[in-house]
């Protein structure tokens, strides 16, 4: 999926893989309408986040960038905070 995603974080993770954060989307995409599902979870690594100095945190509003399906989901490549 191309263009861009906005999301709230609702919860950080921790696994035997990494940290990740789980999301759901909280605007609408590119042309107006909902990309996904409104019940579908996006999750994305703390790796992925463009601001490693500071975390994201649990309400906090995230833009997310190549969203992709997988077996379990989706995942978003980028992270980044929506910032003024």
């Amino acid at each position: 999926m191309t263009g861009q995603i906005e999301a709230i974080v609702g919860k950080i993770c921790s696994s035997e893989k990494g940290s990740f954060a789980v999301c759901h989307q909280c605007g609408t995409g590119e042309g107006g309408s909902y990309p996904l599902p409104l019940e579908e979870s996006i999750t994305f690594s703390l790796e992925s986040w463009s601001q490693r100095e500071c975390p994201p945190e649990v309400g906090q509003v995230v833009i997310l960038g190549e969203v992709r399906k997988f077996a379990r989901g989706w995942r978003a490549k980028l992270a980044r905070p929506v910032v003024l």
